[in-house]
C-alpha cells in the first residue's frame, strides 16, 4: 500500500477488494508493554530497587519505545484489520463544522432588502 495515499483518521482502501483497512490497534500497546518489561528487567538486573526502579522503568520504557519502534515496525510490521471508526466519529456524516449553513432558509430570503443609499 503506497504511503502517499495515507490520510490521518481515514481508512486505507484496498485496491484489490475495496475494503476499508486500518493498522492493528493492539500493535502499539503490545510494543509499549514489551518495552516497559525490557526496561524493568534490565534495571532490576542492575540492582535498581524502590522508587528509582519505578521511575526508571517508566522513563527507560518510553525511551526504548521511541528509539526501537521504527526499526521494529520494519521487522515486525503491524497487521491490517477492518476499519472501525473512532468512538468520537461514529455516526457523523459531516465531519466538518460549518459556520454558515449550505442552504438558505426562507426566513433569510425574506430578510434581504434592497439597501440603497439613504438620502
Amino acid at each position: 500500500m503506497p504511503t502517499e495515499t495515507f490520510r490521518a483518521w481515514e481508512p486505507w482502501t484496498c485496491a484489490g477488494c475495496s475494503r476499508a483497512l486500518q493498522f492493528s490497534k493492539t500493535h502499539g500497546s503490545v510494543l509499549q508493554l514489551c518495552m516497559f518489561g525490557v526496561a524493568l528487567l534490565c534495571l532490576y538486573s542492575m540492582g535498581v530497587v524502590g522508587w528509582h526502579l519505578a521511575v526508571g522503568t517508566i522513563l527507560a520504557g518510553l525511551v526504548l519505545a521511541v528509539v526501537l519502534a521504527g526499526p521494529l515496525d520494519r521487522v515486525i510490521p503491524p497487521r491490517l484489520e477492518p476499519y472501525e471508526a473512532p468512538f468520537w466519529n461514529q455516526g457523523k456524516q459531516d465531519k466538518y463544522l460549518r459556520l454558515f449553513p449550505d442552504k438558505r432558509t426562507d426566513s433569510e430570503a425574506d430578510k434581504q432588502t434592497d439597501v440603497s443609499h439613504p438620502e
